[in-house]
């Protein structure tokens, strides 16, 4: 156990948390990072704007994909489009490999990998 990471969630890096309108902003996230933290962002994808944005129960805060990317940041997808999208960009961008966590919608399964492909071949046999 000595290598131990601590996540924040959201950006929250106590147990207080914090104003929900601070909560996967962009600032707030890099404030944990710089503090130590891994940070679990939910993430969105709108397929209309193709725009991806950070943000509790809606799409919030407009983002850059490449945020993404950093090491410390794990993405919660919040839609299956997000899901989808994040895959389709590892397959076109093979340098692409963002960590991600996608919690089942009325489901207390969780799926985590720092491969892709593995979330893939995971939600596929879910699906069955």
């Amino acid at each position: 156990m000595g290598n131990m990471k601590y996540v924040s969630i959201r950006g929250n890096t106590n147990n207080i948390g914090s104003p929900c309108c601070e909560e996967n902003t962009p600032p707030y996230i890099d404030k944990a990072i710089e503090e130590g933290f891994d940070v679990m962002v939910d993430v969105w994808f709108n397929p209309n704007e193709r725009a991806w944005f950070t943000g509790g129960e809606t799409p919030a805060h407009e983002i850059d994909i490449e945020y993404l990317q950093h090491p410390s940041i794990i993405c919660n997808a919040k839609t299956v489009d997000t899901l989808n999208k994040i895959i389709e960009i590892q397959r076109e961008k093979q340098d692409f490999v963002p960590r991600v966590c996608f919690i089942w919608p009325g489901n207390e399964d969780i799926v985590f990998s720092n491969n892709i492909k593995n979330i893939k071949n995971q939600w596929e046999k879910a699906k069955d």
